[in-house]
């Protein structure tokens, strides 16, 4: 991998005029033509197609909660059935077959977060996940009535006890992704060995909510692209998915404790919560959350094959809160950095960065 700034962006003709003045050269889109492509690599940029994981349509296919309801998240279904592992097999191929990108970026390769709603998040116990458990080792009865019950929305960080249904859970969630990803990254090297294979995964403190282990997606893929997101709200962002989780299981007066707690358990000693979710969705947290967060990941990726590129999050951004992000990101020492996203004014936030 040569490229050390990337953007998350599209290839039409004024973006990649952009980027060549902002010395950006990689870029990762979800859509665009073979022309497109070919155009973008002529120019001299690496090219990587994001292909959104376990997509699906009926709620057939969705994940299932603890207490029997079936649902689709984020437009995707259950990570262990079967017909959406395959699905999602052939969307890659054909992504490789038809547009001679550089590699793949594996988005959403997860199961649901907390920002996703208590139900979601409280999954899967479906047919395919009971088979998958029991295939690995896993007792998901004792689980699921384990789940059904009240939970400190503290408890989801502490798994010091194995033996805890908790954390069997989240255990179980990370050897399926892993155990998925690993197929991927097979198949992929025997059909297009060139092709380098990354992912976009939560950030180090949220990410084995997800199902995501950083050690062992580090030893099978090419590159790991942290979404260390401080602000915002929508899935992944650190701000929002804290807040949800706080909100899904806390009443209104615990919601605050339960904050400052999580952020001393995360390592933000310095930062008081604020007094409400909705304040902590609107404001997010300070850029160091970033360094903090950038330095946990590169910890967990170390000496393992996979490259550590973590993303910015830059919509919304001006150029001084811009500057702090990046310089978060860049004293952790990373192999590349990454932006998200390209959009108009994108020249005059990034213009005089180091």
């Amino acid at each position: 991998m040569s490229w050390k700034r990337g953007i998350y962006g599209s290839l039409d003709a004024d973006a990649l005029g952009a980027y060549k003045k902002l010395g950006i050269d990689a870029v990762f889109f979800d859509s665009a033509s073979k022309e497109e492509v070919k155009q973008a690599k002529d120019e001299g940029f690496k090219i990587y197609v994001a292909v959104w994981a376990f997509r699906a349509s009926i709620e057939e296919f969705g994940v299932e909660d603890v207490y029997g309801g079936r649902s689709l998240w984020a437009g995707a279904g259950c990570p262990n059935n079967p017909a959406v592992r395959e699905n999602y097999m052939l969307r890659i191929k054909k992504a490789l077959a038809s547009l001679d990108v550089d590699g793949i970026v594996l988005d959403g390769v997860r199961f649901p977060s907390p920002g996703s709603g208590r139900s979601s998040f409280l999954t899967c116990f479906c047919k395919h996940c009971c088979r998958k458990a029991e295939t690995l080792g896993y007792e998901l009865s004792r689980i699921r009535r384990f789940l059904g019950g009240p939970q400190d929305p503290m408890a989801f960080f502490k798994t010091l006890d194995r033996s805890s249904p908790l954390v069997e859970w989240l255990d179980f969630r990370c050897d399926s992704i892993t155990e998925h990803v690993k197929h991927v990254r097979e198949h992929v090297g025997a059909s297009y060995p060139e092709a380098e294979v990354g992912a976009a995964v939560f950030t180090p403190s949220l990410a084995t909510l997800a199902g995501q282990r950083y050690v062992e997606l580090g030893s099978i893929l090419d590159f790991v692209q942290s979404m260390i997101y401080s602000k915002g709200e929508g899935l992944a962002c650190i701000n929002f998915e804290l807040a949800k989780l706080v909100e899904g299981f806390s009443i209104v007066e615990q919601r605050t404790p339960a904050l400052q707690n999580i952020y001393q358990n995360l390592g933000y000693l310095s930062f008081n919560p604020p007094s409400d979710t909705k304040s902590l969705i609107e404001l997010g947290l300070p850029a160091d959350v970033i360094g903090i967060e950038a330095k946990k990941a590169k910890g967990l990726v170390g000496a393992n094959k996979a490259r550590f590129t973590p993303i910015i999050f830059i919509l919304g951004s001006g150029k001084e809160e811009f500057r702090k992000a990046e310089e978060q990101v860049i004293d952790a020492s990373p192999d590349g950095v990454v932006y998200f996203s390209y959009h108009e004014g994108l020249e005059k936030i990034l213009d005089g960065r180091n």
